[in-house]
């Protein structure tokens, strides 16, 4: 299977476009980091929607009470059983 110089030519700009795209993401999740960074309360921000406000007040991190409450992650399978029984068995006639 030959190449022509076109298929090469368009998998070239191919690579070049996915490689901006990718580097792009990643100098935007930079800013986004640095601003979510320099928030402080008392500063007026104007949100996505163009919703002006002020900060009141910051949470530096938010602790997950799923852990804390024994509640299952999503996804996670849960024993129905009580810890002090034991599952019901069906006993033979025999």
């Amino acid at each position: 299977m030959t190449f022509d110089p076109f298929t090469i030519i368009m998998l070239a700009v191919l690579a070049v476009l996915i490689f901006f795209m990718f580097r792009n993401s990643r100098k935007r999740q930079a800013e986004a980091r640095e601003l979510q960074s320099k928030v402080q309360p008392g500063a007026t921000v104007m949100t996505n929607f163009g919703v002006f406000g002020t900060i009141l007040s910051t949470d530096e991190a938010a602790v997950s009470t799923a852990a804390v409450d024994g509640d299952p992650e999503f996804g996670e399978r849960v024993d129905e059983t009580p810890n002090d029984e034991t599952p019901d068995t069906k006993k033979s006639d025999d």
